[in-house]
């Protein structure tokens, strides 16, 4: 097992090669088709919380993202990694208001599909599973919940089982996943030695709560902020609103549902 790129998506690429020409747009393509599938999962995920012209938005803003867009020119591998953080949670959280056992392990699986791309795609089931203690805890007289729980965890297990079953991954998974995505080799990169690791993780987590500033020109790609520091102070803003402001519950499914702010 590689400690940060796995095969499964360059076997991909190597498909989409096959079909669309044994050059750079057949390896590139591979990378855009997988943020294209990404798209309707956005838009499936924001709709669980919010009105269908809001999750329309986040669906456009995501698919129209130019950072996104100069990782699938170039051909990167890190684009196949949004699909196991974006759909297992857009398919337990509609297979939780359906009531579909099927579609919450489907879910699972989709998770578990973040174990064959690069390291920080492992994390994937997290998000669903908290997904899953907000809306149907699994306590011992709820049958159904019990059930949900099972069927996701057991289609996880299943699609990782070829992974977790070798013990001589263990060490990869808890030192590339367990303890963060190459921290420990940017550490080593980037020696600060008057810096503690809880400091460094802190002060990433606040880089990305910013992300929309940042710019980047190297040998890649080129792209510039997301947005002016006026627009990216009203984003700020808008982030906390998100959080503490107050949604009307509309009575239709979760809308206004004070849980869908805390997941």
């Amino acid at each position: 097992m590689d400690e940060f790129y796995a095969v499964a998506h360059t076997m991909v690429q190597a498909g989409t090669m096959l079909l669309f020409g044994m050059d750079g747009y057949g390896w590139r393509i591979g990378s855009a088709i997988a943020l294209a599938l990404c798209v309707p999962g956005v838009w499936l995920l924001v709709r669980l919380f919010y009105p269908q012209r809001i999750a329309l938005l986040a669906a456009g803003f995501f698919a129209g993202s130019h950072l996104l867009m100069s990782y699938s020119k170039i051909g990167y591998n890190h684009a196949y990694t949004l699909i196991p953080f974006i759909w297992p949670s857009a398919l337990v959280g509609w297979g939780l208001r359906r009531d579909k056992v099927w579609m919450v392990a489907l879910g699972g699986a989709v998770a578990g599909l973040g174990f064959y791309t690069l390291a920080l795609a492992r994390v994937a089931l997290l998000p669903a599973l908290w997904l899953m203690l907000l809306y149907q805890p699994p306590l011992p007289r709820k049958r159904r919940a019990i059930q949900m729980w099972a069927a996701a965890l057991i289609a996880f297990f299943a699609v990782t089982a070829p992974i977790l079953l070798n013990s001589s991954n263990w060490h990869v998974l808890w030192t590339r996943a367990a303890l963060g995505t190459r921290l420990r080799e940017e550490r080593a990169l980037h020696p600060e030695p008057e810096i503690s690791d809880m400091v460094y993780i802190m002060r990433n987590v606040l880089h990305g709560g910013f992300s929309w500033l940042w710019s980047n020109v190297n040998s890649h790609w080129i792209f510039g902020a997301h947005l002016d520091p006026l627009s990216s102070g009203a984003a700020a803003l808008g982030l906390v609103l998100l959080v503490i402001g107050r949604q009307k519950p509309t009575g239709v499914g979760w809308v206004g549902d004070w849980r869908g702010r805390l997941w």
